[in-house]
């Protein structure tokens, strides 16, 4: 978790104001450091295409599941902070990957998802701790878990993407 921490901090001294909205100083703090993320992706020339279309439908999740009830069966909305985990997430992905499907859960996670054919997937769903739960698919063989995300990628995460890309990660 002392990425999201050493990440958030920062935006806190940049003075951002509060707003009436209701939401806390560090949400605000999370929103504003989204956005700023996300600009950066878009307007930067150091970012892979692969990238700044993750990020985009990273915001369109977030967008679409950002209050509650958003699938009108009593859904969690996803948080800043798992947004902010998502775009963290797509700055440590090998840009010679696809970039993910993404899509927001009804427990306000957001998850990537690689889909390659039939009984060739990967997903992993991102908590807005940090906390990342995944499973794939290798033809017969499986794999799940759960694992933390700090500095860099977990072994697991890179593990399971290789497999199911090898030929472009060379």
């Amino acid at each position: 978790m002392a990425v999201i921490a050493d990440w958030v901090l920062p935006a806190r001294n940049l003075g951002f104001a509060s707003t009436a909205s209701g939401a806390s100083s560090a949400a605000i703090d999370l929103r504003h450091l989204s956005n700023q993320v996300t600009e950066d992706a878009f307007s930067g020339s150091t970012v892979s295409l692969t990238s700044g279309e993750s990020l985009r439908r990273i915001a369109e999740a977030y967008e679409e599941a950002a209050v509650p009830n958003w699938d009108g069966y009593g859904a969690a909305p996803v948080s800043a902070a798992a947004r902010a985990w998502a775009e963290f997430v797509v700055s440590l992905l090998p840009t010679t990957l696809p970039p993910p499907e993404v899509a927001p859960d009804p427990d306000g996670e957001l998850t990537l998802e690689w889909y390659r054919g039939p009984g060739r997937v990967f997903a992993f769903s991102i908590r807005p701790d940090g906390r990342l739960s995944y499973a794939g698919m290798f033809g017969r063989a499986t794999s799940h878990g759960t694992e933390f995300l700090e500095n860099e990628l977990p072994r697991a995460i890179t593990r399971n993407l290789a497999r199911l890309f090898a030929e472009r990660l060379v």
